[in-house]
């Protein structure tokens, strides 16, 4: 009996060790999850409350969709270099109003198993961020 929980217990930190994360290709980790954002600004100024309806997900065709309760929304999404040290990102919504300001070239800064904070590629300093967390 002692031998089977053992043996149980290993199968199941097994199968929880392969899932995507903060040690994984960022493509499989965006893959892997639904996404919100909790944490969004432009211009040094707060927009979070822009994406709050909304939910994330990034497809392996290049297609991020964005839905909320009353709709969904298709824009694109791409690496824009494949180092895994630095990964980039490029989101595209095209005009709709508050999934434009995700328009960037986005540089990963941050990432841990749940969250992965972006800023505009252009500058470390930069005056845009976003921040997607598990959902």
């Amino acid at each position: 009996m002692k031998f089977r929980s053992i043996i149980i217990v290993s199968l199941l930190l097994s199968v929880l060790s392969c899932a995507p994360g903060a040690n994984t290709p960022l493509k499989d980790h965006l893959l892997a999850y639904n996404w919100k954002i909790t944490y969004a600004k432009s211009n040094n100024t707060d927009i979070t409350s822009s994406f709050s309806p909304y939910v994330f997900n990034f497809e392996p065709n290049d297609v991020i969709i964005a839905t909320r309760a009353d709709s969904s929304f298709t824009g694109t999404w791409y690496r824009s270099n494949s180092s895994e040290d630095n990964p980039k990102i490029v989101l595209s919504f095209g005009s709709h109003y508050q999934l434009s300001k995700l328009n960037y070239d986005w540089q990963q800064d941050e990432r841990t198993d749940n969250v992965i904070k972006f800023v505009d590629e252009m500058s470390a300093n930069s005056t845009e961020a976003v921040t997607f967390e598990k959902f």
